[in-house]
C-alpha cells in the first residue's frame, strides 16, 4: 500500500513527458547557468530481505540540497548532499518475528545528469540518474529471532545509484517548483540480506542564479 503513490506519480510524469515531446515551436528555456535546489522527501524503504529473513522499517522523511549547472538547453549536471531517516519496525525469520527499536539514518553525496524535455507552457518534464556514496547508521537493539542473532546497531558506507523522473514548473522570478520520484539503490548486501532500495517522493524549490 505505501508504495502506490510513487508509482502513480511516475505514470502522471510519463503522461506529461509524452505531451511535452509532442509539442513543436515552444520557446527555448529561459533559465541558464548555475542553480540551487532544496527539497523535502518522503522515504518508502523496500523491505530488506534474503536468506529466509526480512527486515522492515516504517516510512520516513529527508532533506536534500543540490548545486547544479545547465550544460545545454536539455542537459543539466548536479552535485547533491542529502539526509534521511526512518524508524525500524521488525525482523522476521521464517514464521518468527521480533519488534526492533531505533532509527536508520541515511547520509548521501551524489552526482547526477538530467535531461529536460521540451517545455510545455510552464512545465518541463525531466529524467535522469546519478551515483555516489551512502552512509547508513542503524541504531537498532540486539535481537534474536528464529535462532539467529542480530547485533545492536550497524554503520556502513556503500555505493548508491538512482533513477529519477520529475517536472520543472516555472514560477517566474528565476524560481521553479520541482516535484519528482526517485528510486535509490544501495549496495549494502551483508549478513544474508540482499541489497536495499528506497522509493522517494520529492518536492523541491529551485533558484537560478541567472
Amino acid at each position: 500500500m505505501p508504495c502506490r503513490s510513487p508509482f502513480i506519480l511516475i505514470t502522471l510524469l510519463s503522461l506529461f513527458a509524452t505531451a511535452a515531446l509532442a509539442q513543436d515551436g515552444i520557446a527555448a528555456n529561459r533559465n541558464t547557468g548555475w542553480y540551487g535546489t532544496l527539497s523535502g522527501n518522503w522515504l518508502v524503504p523496500r523491505d530488506y530481505d534474503g536468506d529466509g529473513q526480512e527486515w522492515k522499517t516504517y516510512n520516513g522523511y529527508g532533506f536534500y540540497g543540490a548545486l547544479g549547472h545547465r550544460l545545454s538547453d536539455n542537459w543539466r549536471a548536479e552535485a547533491e548532499i542529502g539526509y534521511g531517516t526512518v524508524e525500524n519496525d521488525r525482523i522476521s525469520v521464517g514464521n518468527s518475528s521480533s519488534k526492533i527499536d531505533g532509527d536508520v539514518d541515511y547520509y548521501s553525496a551524489t552526482g547526477a545528469l538530467y535531461y529536460d524535455t521540451r517545455p510545455l507552457f510552464s512545465l518541463r518534464p525531466y529524467v535522469g540518474g546519478g551515483a555516489g556514496m551512502m552512509h547508513q547508521r542503524n541504531e537498532r537493539n540486539v535481537v534474536t529471532v528464529g535462532g539467529r542473532n542480530f547485533p545492536a546497531g550497524s554503520r556502513s558506507t556503500d555505493l548508491t545509484a538512482f533513477g529519477e523522473a520529475g517536472l520543472n514548473i516555472d514560477l517566474g522570478n528565476a524560481l521553479e517548483l520541482v516535484p519528482s520520484y526517485r528510486y535509490q539503490w544501495i549496495d549494502d548486501r551483508k549478513d544474508g540480506f540482499d541489497d536495499s532500495g528506497i522509493h522517494i517522493a520529492r518536492i523541491g524549490l529551485r533558484y537560478w542564479f541567472n
